[in-house]
This record gives C-alpha cells, structure tokens and sequence, in this order.
C-alpha cells in the first residue's frame, strides 16, 4: 500500500489572480467618504507612533490633495504592504490592532489619480505609469500624498466627520492645522468579556472572547449633542441609539465594509454598559 504525497502549494499561486483596481474601488464605493482617513489614522493609531498630521484641502470641483504623515520610527517594515492586496498582516491576529485584510491602503489609492508613499524601507508611486519602487527612503515616519476623487461638498463633510474619532492617549492628530482634541470618558468598565476575533494555526479570523476595556463617552461637544456611535479602538463603526459614545478596546466582530456588527454583538455591548450605568 502507498501513500499519497500532499498536494504542495506551487509558489507562483500568488499570481494566479490580478485585481482591477478601480472594480475595487466601485466595490467599496458604499463606504462613507471620511473612511478615506480612517483607514489612514487607524495604521498610525496601529504602530509606534505619536502624531499624524493629516492635510486635506480641494484642488477643484472634483478632485482634492490629501497628505498624511506620521513619525513611526520604523515606518512600514515591508514595502509591498502598500500595495499587495489580503498579504498576511502582523495586525491581523492580534486584537488590540485595528487591521483585519490589509485594504486600508488599497481602498485609499483605489480612490486616486495619483498618489505616492515614501517610508524608511523606501518609496511607491502611482500613476499613469503604473506602480514604480524607489529605494529613496525616510531617517523615520510615512508619509502618504494623493490627488483624491472628491468634489467640495465631500471635502467639507470629512473635514466635518474625521473629528469624530477618538485619539488615544499618548497621540497628537491635526487636520489642516487644528489638533483633533481628545475626549476623557465619563465611565471605563475594565475586565468586560466580549466577542472578538483570534487568528488559528490556518491564518483564519476566528471568533472568541476576551476581557477587555469599554469606554463610556459624553455625545456632547461644546454642548452640542452628537449621534451616539459605537466605535472600534478610536474609529466610528456604527451609529447606536443610546445616550453615550461607546468606544471598544479590541477588535469588534464587523461586517465586510466594517460599518456593523451584527445584532447578537450588540445585544452583548449594550447588556454589559447597561449593567453598568444602570444608576
């Protein structure tokens, strides 16, 4: 009796598929126009860094300059994470990190004309040339600069919207200038178990739970009340019908365009922040 040898992955499976970026792009069209930075503030809020300044300003009807640089020390460890589209991410199983696919970057430029990176391990640009690799590189930080798709009307709801995320301690974020102030919770409830995700033997987002903190924010700037939101680590998710921001300390189960949870992890958050802002 013999057996059967496995199958071997060959090494060229990589490049059994392309993707067209501006499908993409049309596929993610649903996303509101602020996860354009989002998706940019929650890389930094992910690495060793302490600000972002982030430039966003119309250069005509339709198109806008957006620049955001920050002062990682080690910038972007690999190069091709800008551009490589689900490549495994050192983010992906750790749950106190934002990055789930590795899109944030390819969401983003699939809403360019142009854009370029330059961080410490070297420089990409793209444009009607297609992609070019420098090996100009940054002493320390990443700098993103792109000519945007948006009209007026869309640079001032984001300029408007991005104030919404919550900037952790330790963390200074500016936008044209103005420091995103940061907001003190009224309550923190530590040690609260909930679903979240871990990554298995295989690389696959698997669900768990674990203890982790939930912050308990005011609505209200300047007294002026917001629409409540439930949030991820810092980044607005989903609106929430109650009084208060709640702002999640670990990965939260979300949806393919990560704006919901699903109804049983709601029920989960809302039953524990009840329990404890019952007075």
């Amino acid at each position: 009796m013999t057996t059967q040898a496995p199958f071997e992955i060959p090494e060229t499976r990589s490049n059994w598929i392309d993707v067209d970026l501006d499908g993409f792009g049309q596929l993610m069209a649903s996303r509101p126009k602020v996860a354009i930075l989002h998706d940019l503030i929650q890389n930094v809020f992910d690495e060793n860094a302490t600000t972002a300044e982030i430039m966003l300003k119309s250069i005509d009807d339709e198109h806008a300059s957006l620049v955001v640089e920050d002062d990682c020390p080690e910038g972007f460890a690999d190069l091709t994470d800008a551009y490589t589209m689900y490549q495994p991410s050192k983010k992906k199983g750790d749950p106190t990190k934002r990055g789930r696919f590795n899109e944030g970057e390819k969401f983003v430029l699939s809403q360019c004309v142009k854009a370029s990176i330059s961080t410490t391990t070297g420089s990409v640009f793209f444009d009607e040339r297609g992609r070019t690799v420098t090996s100009d590189r940054r002493k320390s930080g990443s700098v993103f600069s792109g000519v945007v798709r948006l009209n007026r009307e869309e640079v001032r709801e984001i300029l408007c919207d991005v104030t919404n995320v919550l900037v952790p301690d330790g963390f200074t974020v500016t936008i044209n200038g103005f420091v995103i102030e940061g907001r003190e919770p009224v309550k923190q409830l530590m040690g609260i178990s909930l679903p979240t995700l871990r990554m298995d033997k295989n690389g696959q987002m698997k669900p768990t739970r674990r203890n982790t903190c939930v912050d308990i924010i005011a609505a209200e700037v300047g007294g002026i009340h917001q629409q409540a939101h439930l949030y991820e680590m810092g980044i607005p998710v989903v609106e929430i019908d109650t009084p208060w921001h709640i702002n999640v300390g670990q990965k939260v189960p979300l949806n393919r365009d990560r704006d919901n949870v699903t109804p049983a992890y709601r029920r989960a958050l809302l039953a524990v922040v009840l329990d404890a802002t019952v007075d």
